[in-house]
C-alpha cells in the first residue's frame, strides 16, 4: 500500500460524472532512511478531481513528515533530474518552516493538477524536500529552448498560486 497514506481508503460510488484532470498524476516519495532511493507508491495515482480528494484526503501532510522527499509527477515523469522530461529543465524553489508547508503544498499542487501555472504545460511535477525544521517546495520544469521570460513567469506563478508577498526568497535552478 501507500506509505504516505494514513489509513487504507474505501471505493465509493460516484452520483456524477467525474471531472477529468488534463493528466494522469502520481505520487511518489523516497524512503526515509535513504533519501535517494525513491518508490512509486502503489495506488497514489490519480486522473480525475474526485479521485484526487479521495487519495489526498488520506495523504499525511509534508509538515508531518520528517526527512523525506514527497513529489507530485505528471504520469510519464519521474522525480529524477536524469529522467528524460527533466532533461535540460530545471525548479523554482521555496524553503518554508515546518509550520507553513502543508498549506502551502496543498496550494501548489492544486494549481499544478489544476492547470493554474502560466505555461503549465511545461511543469512536470512538485517536489517538498523534508527536512528535520524546513522544507523546500519546489516547481520542477522543462525548458528545452532556455526561455527567461518564461522561467520568470513560472516563478511568478508560484508566488502568485501560493498568494506571497512581494521579494519573497526564491530561486530558480536550471540544470
Amino acid at each position: 500500500g501507500c506509505r504516505c497514506v494514513r489509513e487504507v481508503r474505501t471505493e465509493r460510488k460516484m452520483a456524477s460524472p467525474p471531472h477529468m484532470l488534463l493528466h494522469r498524476f502520481v505520487f511518489w516519495w523516497s524512503d526515509p532512511e535513504n533519501e535517494n532511493t525513491f518508490q512509486q507508491t502503489q495506488g497514489c495515482a490519480f486522473d480525475t478531481v474526485e479521485q484526487f480528494w479521495e487519495l489526498y484526503s488520506w495523504l499525511r501532510r509534508p509538515g508531518d513528515l520528517e526527512k523525506t522527499y514527497l513529489s507530485l509527477f505528471k504520469e510519464g515523469s519521474e522525480p529524477f533530474w536524469e529522467h528524460e522530461s527533466n532533461v535540460g529543465g530545471g525548479r523554482v524553489t521555496l524553503q518554508v518552516t515546518k509550520a507553513v508547508v502543508s498549506n502551502l503544498w496543498e496550494d501548489l499542487i492544486l494549481a499544478f493538477i489544476g492547470g493554474q501555472l502560466p505555461h503549465h504545460d511545461m511543469v512536470t511535477g512538485v517536489v517538498a524536500h523534508i527536512r528535520s525544521t524546513s522544507v523546500n517546495l519546489q516547481l520542477w520544469y522543462q525548458d528545452p529552448q532556455g526561455n527567461t521570460t518564461t522561467v520568470e513567469q513560472l516563478r511568478d506563478g508560484v508566488v502568485k498560486a501560493l498568494q506571497l508577498p512581494d521579494g519573497a526568497e526564491i530561486s530558480v535552478v536550471s540544470h
